[in-house]
Order: structure tokens, then sequence, then C-alpha cells
């Protein structure tokens, strides 16, 4: 009896084992997912989320979630070793979850001109998908404007910066910041080789700037939006000439 318990348990685990070897990693190159490809899956959760009424996310938030399509046409979660993306995307990442059983159309793999599982990766933006058209050609995305004009803007940073660089040096500087939904302009942060001090007191100077902001819309929807800029210093041989000479030398 032992030795026959022992037999079946060997082959189920053979059989797991063939089942496993036969789930790929992702999704061959030009193979969808999903029956009509993106723009048909796109369609189709903006009808369910419609229909079914589902609450937005913050604009900010988006996931990336991974599901198993079976042989089968059937699907399975897959857990997410990225628990830091799942914390800071919690809506977006329940919103994928409830969403996902909804679309019925999902097609295997196909490998050997026959069906295998395959992981694949769901790119879900509620605040988009919630507000949407279901003709993309209409949305209309507008970005954020700082009301005295752009180059205005940009003028006070490239000032606030250039009078907090002490040294001649090469160096880069990253600056992001956002504005919110009722245009303001809100959580400056410098990166960079720069001293604590100095990041410190640029931002510190950034948060200053007068002038009023019309927020980035979605289809008129007011949303939240990040600029991200670099900029690069250059070490200057003029600026060293004229310092010597100016100090006499």
């Amino acid at each position: 009896m032992k030795k026959i318990v022992l037999l079946i348990c060997f082959t189920l685990l053979k059989t797991l084992q063939a089942q496993q070897q036969e789930v790929l990693e992702r999704y061959p190159y030009g193979q969808s997912p999903y029956e009509g490809g993106t723009d048909a899956l796109i369609l189709e959760m903006i009808q369910v989320i419609k229909k079914n009424e589902f609450s937005p996310c913050p604009s900010t938030e988006k996931y990336l979630l991974p599901i198993l399509v079976n042989a089968d046409a059937s699907i399975n979660f897959v857990k997410d070793p990225d628990t830091v993306s799942v914390f800071k995307n919690k809506c977006a990442f329940e919103f994928s979850r409830k969403l996902i059983p909804y679309l019925k159309k999902w097609k295997p793999a196909s490998e050997n001109g026959k069906p295998v599982g395959a992981i694949a990766e769901i790119q879900i933006e509620p605040f988009y998908l919630y507000y949407s058209k279901e003709n993309p050609k209409l949305n209309e995305y507008k970005k954020p404007k700082f009301k005295s004009g752009m180059k205005v803007f940009g003028s006070h940073v490239k000032n606030i910066i250039e009078k907090n660089l002490n040294a001649n040096e090469d160096k880069k500087l990253y600056l992001s910041f956002v504005v919110n939904e009722k245009g303001v302009a809100e959580n400056f942060q410098i990166e960079g080789n720069y001293t604590a001090a100095e990041k410190g007191n640029m931002a510190n100077e950034l948060k200053k700037i007068k002038g009023e902001w019309e927020p980035a819309t979605f289809n008129g929807i007011p949303m939240k939006f990040k600029f991200y800029n670099e900029f690069n210093q250059e070490f200057s041989f003029d600026y060293e000439r004229v310092k010597y000479e100016n100090a006499g030398w």
C-alpha cells in the first residue's frame, strides 16, 4: 500500500512539474493576452467600470497587475513580490483585483502551435479608465500652466538655482514638484550632488515663487501632475579667470 501511495505521489509530482514547465514567464513577442489586443481590453475595462459604477482612484496611482492566463483561457492572480508598489498604490491595486474578474476574453499564449499558460502584466490606471471616453480619440488631456507663463516660471527657477550655487564645478541637479488638483505647486524636491543646506535653501525658495497655476485636466477633470527637470552646472574657466583677476593675481 505504501508503495502505491508513494507511486501516486511521485506521479502527481511529475504531473505538477510538467504543468509548471508549461507556464511562460511572459507572453511571446507579438502575442496578446486578450482577444482584440490592448485596444479591445481598454475599451472593455472602460465599459465595465461605467456599468458597475466603480469609484476612481487618485490620478497619481497606477498598478502593473500580474496574472496567469492558463492554457484553457482561465486566469489566476499572481502574488506580487513588490509589496512597496502595492502599498504605494493600494487603491489602484484593489481596483485592479476588482476589475479583472469581469473580463472574460483572455487568450492563452501559443508555443509550437499549442496553447500554454503565461504570465501577463496588465497596466491599470484607474483615474484615466474611470474618466476616459469610449472613443480614445475624444479624450482631452491638458498639462498645468503657470498663469504668468511657463517662461516666467522657468526664469524664477533658474535665478533661484544660480543664486544658491557656491562652487564652480561640474554638477547635476534634479528638480521635481507637483501641481495639485487645486492648482497649488507643492512637494518641491531637489536631488543631486549638492549639500543638504544648498538643496534645502533652493527648495524653500522655490516654494515661495509667487503666481497661480491652472491644474492639469483629463477630460475636464482636474488632476495632479508631477514635473521633473534636470539642470547641468558646468565648470567655467572664464569664471575662474575673472575671480583670480579680481583677487589681484
